[in-house]
């Protein structure tokens, strides 16, 4: 099944590499490349969740560093323009965020990287195909922010047979409920 950038739903590690050449390695069946099938403008990498047994089952990609103001246009400009290309693709998110933590020091309009560094503050879109047979199951469209002046555009599609790892909150809440049995 056709997937993001032009990779395929299940593709093993040999078939991806024939497309797009050697995959570093970085960590547990994740691969990085600068390179896709069907790249995406203005993305510096794309990492890739192999799945031994199921093939690809994750494609994340990320902008080149976006540098921009204290307020942050440039980043959100393209975040926005991210997320109308998907909009047209795949609907209308699911869910939507702009926020900023309620009480946050960081609130004035210069203070949005420093904000976001700072995790008061979250710009992200969610898509979720829970009965879908198409490859894309889910897709989050994020923004992080290392630097006052740069940030970049996280995109990650999840795809049929992805299951997220679990949140270490998910983990110690399974492992005491384990326990107590």
């Amino acid at each position: 099944m056709a997937g993001p950038f032009g990779f395929h739903c299940g593709m093993s590690r040999q078939a991806i590499t024939g497309l797009v050449g050697p995959l570093k390695d970085e960590g547990v069946n994740e691969y990085s490349t600068s390179a896709a099938p069907k790249p995406f403008s203005n993305i510096g990498y794309y990492l890739l969740t192999i799945s031994p047994t199921q093939g690809l089952v994750k494609v994340s990609a990320v902008t080149n560093d976006i540098y921009t103001d204290s307020d942050g246009a440039d980043l959100i400009r393209q975040f926005h323009t991210i997320e109308a290309d998907l909009i047209q693709q795949y609907g209308k998110p699911t869910r939507q965020e702009d926020l900023l933590k309620p009480g946050s020091i960081w609130a004035g309009q210069d203070e949005w990287t420093i904000s976001y560094m700072k995790k008061e503050r979250t710009l992200a879109s969610a898509w979720v195909f829970p009965n879908s047979t198409a490859c894309v199951a889910s897709i989050e469209l994020t923004v992080e922010v290392a630097a006052p002046n740069a940030g970049v555009v996280q995109i990650s599609f999840g795809l049929q047979g992805y299951s997220p790892p679990a949140t270490s909150q998910t983990q110690k809440k399974n492992t005491a409920l384990e326990s107590s049995q």
